[in-house]
C-alpha cells in the first residue's frame, strides 16, 4: 500500500512539473494581416530576441519576417541597424495601437573591418527610427513594401493581436 501511495505521489508530482514547466505556451510566430496579404512572422518578445533580431539570415521568406513586441511604447530612433545582417528588410514601425509611425528600406551594411571594434563598428552603421513612439516593429523581405499597392501610410493600422502580444513581452 506504501508503494502504491509513492507511486501515486510521484506520478501526480510528475504531472504538475510538467504542466508548470509547460509554460512554453508562448507562441513563436504569429499571423499578421497587411490589407489583403498574410505574413507569418517569427516573434521578438524579449531583450535576446530583439537584439538578435533576423541577423545572420541570407534569405527572408516572402510571406515571412519578424514582429519585434516591446513592452513599453518608446521612441525608437536609435534601436535598428543592419550589423550582422546578410539580406536586406523592410521594417515598419508601429505604435501602441498597431498605426504605422515610420516605414524603411534597410540595406546591408558592409562587414565588419579586420581590427575594427564592436564600438566602432556598431558607431558607423545607419540606424533607423521609429520618428514616434512605437511598441511594435516589423521586419519584413525586401521589397514588400514597394508590392503593396497602394503604399502604406504614416497612421495606417496593421492587424494582429497587439493586446495579447504586449502580455508576452519582456
Amino acid at each position: 500500500m506504501a508503494s502504491l501511495r509513492l507511486t501515486i505521489g510521484l506520478l501526480a508530482f510528475a504531472a504538475i512539473t510538467t504542466l508548470a514547466g509547460c509554460d512554453s505556451t508562448e507562441p513563436s510566430t504569429v499571423t499578421v494581416q497587411i490589407r489583403d496579404s498574410q505574413y507569418i512572422l517569427e516573434l521578438a518578445l524579449d531583450d535576446q530576441t530583439r537584439e538578435h533580431g533576423l541577423m545572420g539570415r541570407e534569405y527572408i521568406a516572402p510571406d515571412g519576417g519578424m514582429l519585434f513586441v516591446f513592452p513599453r511604447i518608446d521612441r525608437r530612433g536609435l534601436g535598428f541597424w543592419m550589423g550582422y545582417c546578410l539580406s536586406d528588410m523592410d521594417v515598419i514601425f508601429l505604435d501602441a495601437g498597431q498605426e504605422i509611425t515610420a516605414m524603411h528600406r534597410m540595406t546591408v551594411e558592409p562587414a565588419r573591418r579586420e581590427g575594427e571594434s564592436e564600438t566602432a563598428y556598431h558607431a558607423r552603421l545607419r540606424q533607423y527610427g521609429s520618428r514616434l513612439p512605437a511598441q511594435y516593429a516589423i521586419e519584413l523581405a525586401p521589397g514588400t513594401l514597394d508590392l503593396l499597392e497602394p503604399p502604406l501610410e504614416i497612421g495606417e493600422w496593421i492587424e494582429f493581436d497587439g493586446t495579447y502580444l504586449k502580455g508576452l513581452a519582456k
